[in-house]
């Protein structure tokens, strides 16, 4: 499994980081470890501010945000936790649940659960437990519907300077695509 960091800036924070919260899964749940040993083919750290940890099922790939990963108050637990959610996605999708907007809410808890299974394994684990419980219920159904997904884009768009007239020609392709979809659909 390979590590790559988008930024030169901070690659060594970020590989160590990486690397021991890969140690602390492998030494506190072995299980867990080989089932990211078999679905994950790489990592990838990039400015992503819309979430923790994206998974990218087509390149067997997780992607870890790089503020979180390289942030001095980030817990190497928390992206162990992280790391353990995001294949969690890896083993759904190979036992045929896909990710529709009407079981994502249930998918992303199905992942809560095996982050907070991973933390409750680790000493002092309970803060980072509660950090998942959190984050579980603060990210309701409005996140996850297809238009929560889609803001959270856009507004990680902004985040990372993009300009605003690529915005724009974004939700407008977005806009007619939808429309278009869904006059095929009738």
């Amino acid at each position: 499994m390979g590590t790559v960091a988008y930024t030169k800036d901070h690659q060594n924070t970020i590989f160590d980081r990486v690397e021991r919260a890969l140690r602390l899964i492998q030494s506190y749940d072995a299980k867990r470890f080989a089932h990211i040993q078999r679905h994950i083919k790489s990592i990838f750290v990039f400015g992503d501010p819309t979430a923790h940890g994206r998974w990218h099922h087509e390149l067997q790939m997780c992607e870890l945000q790089e503020q979180f990963v390289r942030d001095g108050n980030t817990s190497v637990a928390q992206v162990a936790s992280v790391i353990v959610h995001e294949p969690t996605h890896a083993r759904l999708v190979r036992l045929g649940f896909g990710y529709e907007e009407p079981k994502r809410l249930r998918i992303e808890h199905i992942c809560f659960n095996a982050q907070q299974a991973f933390a409750r394994r680790l000493p002092n684990g309970e803060e980072v437990v509660k950090e998942i419980e959190e984050t579980r219920t603060y990210y309701g159904e409005v996140h996850f519907s297809d238009a929560g997904q889609r803001d959270a884009a856009l507004e990680g768009l902004r985040t990372l300077g993009v300009p605003k007239w690529i915005i724009w020609l974004l939700v407008k392709l977005t806009s007619y695509r939808t429309r278009t979809n869904s006059n095929q659909d009738n």
